[in-house]
């Protein structure tokens, strides 16, 4: 695809074989979507594009989404069932999630050169975050939630520097191969709040004479 738009009010499914107040993951209800209105995907899929959810919903089972563009959810978190997928923002531009969204696993792989390879405008949530390539900025008044583990991999930041109370979760091990932060690289951490809440023991490993929060 390039634009990818789902605007489904007719009660069938289709699947794609080509290859509201935010709540974290650990406290949504269990919900099982109906099959009306949604698009199922049965293959990995490419958007070079934005993709924009208007009505119906997007079940994303175990494929792996590739996106250029932007994310725009415009029913809300139950439109989007993550599965144990993973979405992975890539590509030359820059790319927004402009509504709340809960991922499984989430990357960010881009060739953009700029601070803001990925923006995000509301709260996130996700399983694992591997930042690869290019950095995450967290807008105001947006939170990150993450349930498993986060890498942030050699010349790839995290900005959580934007406003004063940003919160930044983390359940899982801690990676940041950066041995300091700019606005292009490493952890920056401003006047964020971080939670480090998992259940189980946590590591955290830094490339940096020591981790800043």
């Amino acid at each position: 695809f390039y634009n990818l738009i789902i605007n489904k009010t007719s009660a069938d499914q289709i699947q794609a074989t080509s290859p509201v107040p935010f709540v974290p993951r650990e406290y949504e209800p269990p919900v099982d979507l109906p099959l009306a209105n949604s698009i199922i995907l049965n293959g990995n899929t490419i958007i070079n594009g934005n993709l924009t959810i208007q009505n119906g919903s997007l079940s994303a089972g175990n494929y792996t989404i590739n996106i250029a563009g932007n994310w725009d959810n415009q029913v809300g978190l139950l439109a989007f069932s993550e599965g144990t997928s993973t979405v992975i923002f890539n590509g030359a531009t820059g790319s927004d999630i402009l509504s709340s969204e809960t991922f499984y696993n989430l990357e960010v792989n881009k060739t953009h050169p700029s601070f803001e390879d990925l923006e995000l405008f509301y709260d996130v949530a996700c399983n694992n975050l591997d930042i690869l390539n290019g950095t995450i900025e967290i807008n105001n008044p947006a939170n990150l939630f993450i349930d498993g583990n986060l890498n942030i991999a050699l010349g790839a930041g995290l900005n959580a520097n934007d406003y004063f109370g940003l919160h930044v979760q983390v359940a899982g091990n801690w990676t940041n191969s950066n041995s300091m932060h700019d606005f292009y690289q490493g952890f920056d951490p401003g006047y964020s709040t971080v939670s480090i809440n998992g259940s189980t023991d946590q590591t955290l490993t830094t490339s940096a004479p020591s981790e800043e929060f």
